[in-house]
C-alpha cells in the first residue's frame, strides 16, 4: 500500500515495538495488499527482465516507502502459508534477517533471478526514506519534489521506464490526478497500480469505485488491462486489495496466465482459511 509522510497522529505498531523498530505507516507492512502487490510486480518484472537485452531494467516507483520494514509476526505467517510461493522465495533472503522487503528490493531481485539487473529510481516525501535509499546499491533517489512530479517527468523523458508502480496512500483519493499519467505512460511503459477499495463499506464508496472503474475502461479503449483482486481479510473483508497493470498487449500475454494463477490461488487461500473453525 501506499505511503503517507512519518509521523502521523497514529501509526500502526506491534505491541510493545521500540520507536527504532517502528515502520512509520498506517497499516502493517508485509499485509494481504503488499502480497498481492509483490505478487504481481516479481512476476511483471521477471517477465520484461527476461526480454530486456541490453542494460538493466529501468523501474520507477515514486511513492516507495522505505526499502525494508522490520518483519511481523503476521508477515512472518503469511510467508509461511505462501511456501512455495515465488514470493516467498524473494522475500526468504530478507526474512532471515528479519525483514520484508519492499516493492523495489523485490523487483531488484526478480530481475536478478531472471540474469538482468535492475536500476531503481525511487522517491518518497519523507527525507529519512529518501537517504535510506541512497544507500542501496543500484538505487537512486530522484531530485523530484513530489511523486507527481516524478511522474511528470518519466511522461516528458525521451526514454521511458519499463516498469512503474503507483502505490499513493490513498489510490482512490488521487484517481482523477493520477490516472491519466498512468493510461499516457503506459504507452510505453508497464504500469502498476495497487488500489485500495473500500467500496463494500457504502454506497459514496461504491460510487466513486465505479467511477474510478469506468474512467479506466474508457481510457484503455483498444489498450486493455488485467486486475487482480482479493478479499483484505479472511473474517471481515471490509475491502478488496487490488493491482491494475496497464501495458502493451505483448506484455499482457506474456504474463496473463501466471498472474490469473496466482491471484485466484491467494484468493482461494483466504477464502479457505475464514470457511470452516473448530474449538477444542
Amino acid at each position: 500500500m501506499g505511503k503517507r509522510p512519518k509521523k502521523a497522529e497514529w501509526e500502526w505498531k506491534t505491541a510493545g515495538a521500540t520507536a527504532k523498530a517502528r515502520p512509520g505507516m498506517l497499516y502493517e507492512p508485509g499485509n494481504w495488499g503488499d502480497v498481492l502487490k509483490g505478487t504481481w510486480a516479481a512476476a511483471v518484472a521477471g517477465a520484461l527482465a527476461r526480454t530486456k537485452r541490453p542494460g538493466p531494467l529501468v523501474y520507477l516507483d515514486p511513492y516507495a516507502g522505505s526499502p525494508s520494514y522490520p518483519l511481523t509476526q503476521g508477515a512472518r505467517e503469511r510467508l509461511f502459508q505462501l511456501t512455495g510461493s515465488g514470493l516467498a522465495a524473494l522475500q526468504a533472503p530478507f526474512a532471515r534477517r528479519g525483514l520484508w522487503a519492499s516493492t523495489a528490493l523485490l523487483v531488484r531481485a526478480a530481475c536478478e533471478a531472471a540474469g538482468c539487473g535492475a536500476e531503481l529510481r525511487v522517491y518518497d516525501l519523507d527525507a529519512e526514506r529518501r537517504a535510506a535509499w541512497r544507500e542501496i546499491p543500484g538505487a537512486g533517489a530522484l531530485p523530484v519534489r513530489s511523486g507527481l512530479h516524478a511522474l511528470e517527468g518519466a511522461r516528458a523523458a525521451q526514454t521511458a521506464p519499463n516498469l512503474i508502480l503507483l502505490d499513493p496512500y490513498d489510490f482512490l483519493a488521487e484517481w482523477r490526478e493520477l490516472l491519466p499519467h498512468a493510461l499516457a505512460l503506459a504507452e510505453r511503459s508497464a504500469v502498476l497500480a495497487y488500489v485500495y477499495s473500500r467500496a463494500p463499506r457504502s454506497a459514496g464508496y461504491w460510487n466513486e469505485y465505479r467511477r474510478f472503474r469506468e474512467a479506466l475502461t474508457s481510457g484503455r479503449t483498444g489498450g486493455g488491462y488485467l486486475l487482480g483482486r482479493i478479499p483484505s481479510d479472511a473474517v471481515l473483508p471490509r475491502a478488496y486489495h487490488e493491482v491494475v497493470l496497464l501495458a502493451g498487449p505483448e506484455v499482457l500475454e506474456t504474463v496473463r496466465e501466471g498472474l490469473r494463477g496466482a491471484t485466484r490461488a491467494l484468493a482461494r487461500g483466504l477464502a479457505e482459511t475464514g470457511a470452516f473453525e473448530e474449538q477444542a
